[in-house]
């Protein structure tokens, strides 16, 4: 809770925050959360949009196979 208490600090100070993780928990805390699958960015979710399914959806995108 320390640790996300000085983030939020740093972050309403105006610095960017940059945090890894891939705990869905963690996720609420971020203003906005990007969701990285195969290298791509999938989805960028604001916090007033955040949703656990979205966040699972986004880490399985899949490119669409091309087919001639």
């Amino acid at each position: 809770r320390e640790l996300y208490a000085r983030m939020r600090q740093h972050a309403d100070a105006g610095h960017a925050v940059l945090w890894y993780t891939t705990e869905n928990a963690e996720l609420p805390q971020c203003d906005r959360v990007y969701v990285f699958s195969r290298g791509r960015i999938t989805d960028a979710i604001d916090r007033a949009d955040y949703a656990e399914e979205r966040v699972i959806r986004a880490s399985f995108v899949q490119e669409a196979e091309h087919v001639e």
